[in-house]
């Protein structure tokens, strides 16, 4: 027989064994505890560890010990990226570009290679980085930099390496002729943004499986754009700014996915559309209230029923945006759509403002399974009785399953029921409805909308009806940034009431005391009334109409978070006229939530205000903000009653439409921008009608420009660009102020102006620009602050010339101030300045500088015979018959007339006789003059009273 263990013998030796082994496990571990045990490891472990490290930490490891010193010199993958904080300095910009070229220039065999860094490094060390890092081995490129815009212009080596998997880029790259191709055989993702392409472009790329481009710009000569994947499985386009018409062939055989965000101004062919199961449209409407609406509205309804028509085989469809609307001004196209034969889900996330077309969509889904949409749709008078007698789509009696409504603002009107009741009672299979609402919408009329919806007749008896909150109180609370224990926020309103009392006749002292007497009884009475109203809410009984012009001096976070006091203060501050968005995040530091948050705040508030009248907008935003955000609300705002546009955003680096809407919203009375924007690109032309004061910075004039504001009394433009421009013509007939601010030299420029009301002109700059100024005889107070750049004797001739000729143009001008190097560039053409006209109008004359050349200025005053006040520096700088000069010049005529002040700006003063000349003919030779002033360095004035 065999000899078989007890069994409880069996299993004592196999607990004793368990114990034996887990206590020489413990010993082991005891005896490891504090040894270097990574350090053991062969190098090619260590360094495939390294790699998922980023490149900084990796390099650290070379100070452990001598092993560690060149192990990080075999990882192949490379990580470099920017800390985007507050504590960026210089100093750590120059450590990170030199930490890279160090980095990469001791590294041979890279994998792959990620680079994130601001715009504020040179694009040449960006370039040498990228070009060094390209080899037969590298696979993966991922790079965001956007600066350097006039850098990147033609094809880099980069889209030769043939080795390449993933290729992700947000540069500032611009794709010129010859090169208009790239083929790259092993690439399977690639994503660009921020890329433009100036011609024809082919993309070739025959393993390619995802490709998005988000913010491409494509210039005007941009017909055609080819894209031949044959593997392609999801396409996406992401087109925030406008660009002009052009084809997008898509030859893919395996398409899937499609997704596109943009205002639907290009035309899609899909070489086999068939394939594609996910589709997802975002189409915004671009110039909402302009002129020709109507007109682009239908072309782009055209260009969408195109692409729908080529995505018949579609399972799953998205519509974010106004693509109901869109489709709406191309009926007829709508009605001839193929059969959505296999689409299984719709989604509408926006209002509904067409349901014919709604409905035709329904038609054309017989096997739709699942809905979502908003509940509230804008109805026009028939939309019940079409309700009533259309026919149910074939989809409601056999297939759909699933319904979910976005529940808008609720009112209990049957206008906001019909859809719900409409599918309820005709889908015959209908398992589920939801209705996710708002919080804002109160709990009674929540009851009396559900209790109205339930009451019709179900269509299927397995319906079931579900009723779900979209937003709490505390989130809204959130959404406006309050604290949770805020009750309600502070209101003030102060009411300031001053009476005055005037009497003809005055009383006497017995009526003074009844009077006195009864100004005393009468503040006694208010005080007893005020005292007895303490405590009372006084506002809230005020017309609603008083409340909205209230809130509309307030800024608009604090208006609207008025919202919170009662329930008849939570729709007031829908009715204010003047919106006024300020991120208070400007100058410090910010996160993405509070970004987001600024972004979501303006976004809600616009949209609950589009239908109202609004008469002012100002934004000042921080450049983190994305371009398309800020071109959406600067669009949205837009109407026949807006009269006030204030924005100051210096982001997007000209990634702005044009030409922009607001330059056709013939409303507007004032117009302030400080932005990356384009004018008069591709019209020539810019008309408002009733614009009387235009302020515009850091914009760009496009092309032969001609502004015709008839109507406009103050022009202002500092640190603008030129974009193609020979000539400037301003059309302004009852113009007052002119002023152009200009800290950069560019080519020669002529600027026309049409103002026969013309009061004031101010220039600062380097008069690159030539002035031909119509009927100049109104000007009575002229500026100019001429800057030299280190020109040559010729530059500063043609300087001098130009100065010349403006001033002869100036001659009716009672006012004039030459603050900075006028005097100088007028000595390189003293021929021009002896042939000036006489200013017989010049009573006060400034020359705020150094005066380098004396006898420019006695030109000047011999040119000012009615010249009555004189502001100058005393200080000359001195030549050897300086002195001669003064002692044999002739008297300018205003000093035996007129002159009867003159000021001077002393500096260093040293006694030598060349700085007492010009006050020694002074005080001599001025029959007239009564006081004569003296400002040191130190602003302190010293007068002299003189006796002739």
């Amino acid at each position: 027989m065999e000899n078989k263990p007890h069994p409880a013998i069996s299993e004592d030796i196999r607990d004793a064994a368990v114990v034996m082994e887990s206590s020489h496990r413990i010993v082991r571990q005891q005896a490891d505890y504090g040894k270097d045990v990574i350090s053991n490891l062969p190098v090619e472990i260590l360094s495939s560890i390294m790699c998922f490290l980023p490149t900084e930490d990796a390099v650290r490891t070379c100070v452990l010990s001598k092993k560690w010193i060149s192990i990080w010199k075999s990882i192949t993958n490379l990580h470099f990226e920017e800390r985007f904080d507050s504590s960026w300095t210089m100093a750590r910009q120059r450590f990170f570009s030199r930490f890279v070229t160090c980095v990469i220039h001791r590294l041979t065999n890279i994998q792959n290679f990620t680079l994130i860094c601001k715009p504020e490094h040179d694009p040449s060390y960006v370039d040498a980085w990228i070009t060094s890092i390209l080899n037969n081995k590298l696979q993966k490129v991922h790079v965001h930099y956007l600066g350097g815009r006039s850098y990147f212009q033609y094809r880099h080596l980069l889209f030769d390496c043939d080795s390449l998997v993933e290729l992700d880029l947000t540069m500032n790259f611009i794709f010129l002729k010859p090169h208009n191709s790239i083929s790259l055989s092993n690439l399977k993702l690639l994503k660009l943004c921020g890329i433009a392409f100036g011609n024809d472009f082919h993309f070739n790329f025959p393993v390619l499986k995802v490709f998005e481009a988000s913010d491409c710009r494509w210039f005007m000569n941009v017909r055609t754009v080819t894209i031949n994947t044959p593997l392609l499985d999801s396409f996406s386009l992401l087109q925030h700014e406008l660009s002009n018409n052009f084809v997008i062939n898509i030859c893919a055989s395996c398409l899937t996915k499609f997704i596109y965000v943009g205002h639907m101004l290009e035309d899609f062919v899909i070489s086999n559309p068939s394939s594609v199961r996910h589709a997802s449209l975002h189409i915004c409407i671009y110039g909402r209230y302009v002129n020709n609406r109507h007109n682009q509205l239908h072309k782009t309804g055209i260009r969408a029923c195109k692409l729908l028509k080529q995505l018949s085989g579609v399972e799953y469809l998205e519509l974010k945006r106004d693509e109901i609307e869109v489709l709406s001004h191309a009926k007829d196209f709508v009605a001839n759509l193929p059969l959505l034969g296999k689409l299984v889900h719709l989604e509408l996330w926006n209002d509904i403002s067409d349901f014919t077309v709604l409905l035709n969509l329904l038609h054309k889904s017989p096997v739709l399974k699942s809905l979502v949409c908003y509940m509230e749709v804008l109805f026009n008078h028939d939309i019940l009785d079409l309700i009533a007698f259309t026919l149910v789509p074939q989809c409601f009696l056999s297939h759909l399953k699933y319904v979910r409504f976005l529940a808008g603002d609720i009112d209990g009107g049957e206008h906001q029921l019909c859809l719900a009741k409409f599918v309820l009672e005709n889908a015959k299979v209908l398992e589920k409805m939801t209705i996710q609402k708002s919080w804002r919408i109160p709990e009674m009329k929540m009851k009396k909308f559900k209790k109205q919806l339930l009451k019709c007749l179900k269509g299927s008896s397995n319906a079931s009806v579900e009723f779900m909150s979209n937003y709490s109180k505390g989130d809204f609370q959130k959404l406006l940034g309050m604290n949770k224990k805020e009750d309600t926020p502070s209101v003030y309103c102060y009411f300031l009431c001053k009476t005055k009392r005037k009497m003809e006749n005055k009383p006497n002292p017995a009526s003074e005391d009844i009077g006195d007497a009864a100004v005393v009884m009468e503040s006694s009475h208010r005080i007893k009334q005020q005292s007895a109203d303490y405590g009372k809410d006084v506002i809230s009984h005020l017309p609603v109409v008083t409340l909205s012009h209230i809130l509309s001096f307030l800024p608009t976070d604090d208006a609207v978070r008025t919202c919170l006091l009662s329930k008849k203060w939570i729709n007031i501050w829908t009715s204010i006229t003047k919106l006024h968005f300020e991120d208070r995040f400007k100058y410090s530091s910010l996160t993405k939530a509070r970004k987001q948050f600024f972004q979501k705040f303006v976004t809600s508030v616009i949209r609950r205000l589009s239908n109202s009248d609004i008469q002012s907008f100002t934004l000042k935003c921080i450049s983190e903000h994305e371009p398309c955000h800020v071109n959406d609300w600067i669009s949205s705002i837009l109407s026949n009653k807006l009269q006030k546009l204030h924005v100051d955003y210096l982001g997007g680096d000209f990634d702005f439409p044009y030409p922009h809407p607001m330059f056709h919203c013939n409303s507007l009375i004032e117009l302030d921008l400080t932005m990356d924007i384009f004018i008069g690109r591709p019209s020539s032309i810019i008309s408002l009608p009733n614009l009387k004061i235009l302020k515009l910075r850091r914009v760009v004039f496009c092309n032969d420009l001609h502004l015709n504001l008839p109507a406009l009394k103050v022009f202002e433009a500092t640190s603008f660009g030129w974009f193609n421009v020979l000539k400037l013509n301003i059309n302004t007939p009852l113009l007052e102020s002119f002023s152009v601010v200009q800290y950069q030299v560019s080519i020669n420029h002529v600027i026309k102006i049409s103002a026969s009301h013309l009061m004031k002109f101010v220039y600062t700059g380097f008069l690159s620009e030539e002035f031909i100024i119509n009927n100049l005889s109104s000007v009575r107070h002229a500026s100019l602050h001429l800057f030299i750049n280190g020109g040559t004797d010729n530059q500063l001739h043609v300087m001098g010339i130009r100065a010349c000729k403006l001033l002869k143009q100036l001659h009716g001008m009672e006012y004039l101030e030459l603050k900075h190097n006028e005097i100088e560039i007028l000595s390189h053409a003293k021929d021009y300045v002896t042939n000036l006209p006489s200013f017989g109008k010049l009573v006060h004359l400034e020359l705020r500088n150094d005066i380098t050349n004396f006898e420019v200025l006695l030109n000047l005053l011999h040119k000012s015979p009615v010249l009555e006040s004189l502001v100058c520096y005393n200080e000359v700088l001195p030549n050897q018959d300086l002195l001669e000069l003064l002692d044999f010049t002739l008297v300018p005529q205003c000093f035996l007339s007129h002159l009867k002040y003159v000021r001077f700006f002393a500096g260093d003063i040293d006694g030598s006789e060349h700085q007492l000349g010009i006050a020694k003919v002074t005080n001599y030779l001025f029959l007239f003059l009564s006081e004569m002033a003296f400002s040191n360095s130190q602003n302190s004035v010293s007068t002299l009273p003189l006796q002739l």
